[in-house]
């Protein structure tokens, strides 16, 4: 009877179990904080006397998740304000001439039916 085949029983019998030991043949020298991934961010001045807005960074998945708060020493200046048509799917940056300085001269914005340069 093929229904057997999937049976809860018969389908924990097969499952291939991992179980994590200890290092022996590797040893970590050095280690990096990372915001990866970045699931939200948001610009501001929540905490209430603070003289330059923060920047604060949803982080991780799962059990390993933070909310981190990035003071830098230098103030963060907003320059620009853009409503957006949606969420963008992408943001991407196209350089300019080496002649020009090489900088990134446009900022291309692309979402699911448009794209904004």
């Amino acid at each position: 009877d093929r229904s057997q085949f999937f049976t809860t029983e018969r389908a924990a019998s097969m499952a291939c179990k991992f179980t994590p030991t200890m290092l022996q043949s590797l040893r970590q020298v050095d280690s990096i904080l990372s915001l990866a991934p970045a699931l939200g961010v948001l610009v501001g001045e929540l905490a209430g006397g603070e003289v330059s807005p923060q920047i604060y960074t949803l982080c991780g998945r799962g059990p390993r998740s933070t909310l981190r708060v990035l003071r830098h020493g230098a103030a963060v200046t907003e320059i620009a304000v853009s409503n957006l048509p949606g969420v963008p799917g992408g943001v991407f940056t196209i350089r300019g001439p080496e002649d020009e300085g090489g900088f990134d001269k446009y900022i291309v914005v692309s979402f699911a039916d448009a794209t904004l340069v």
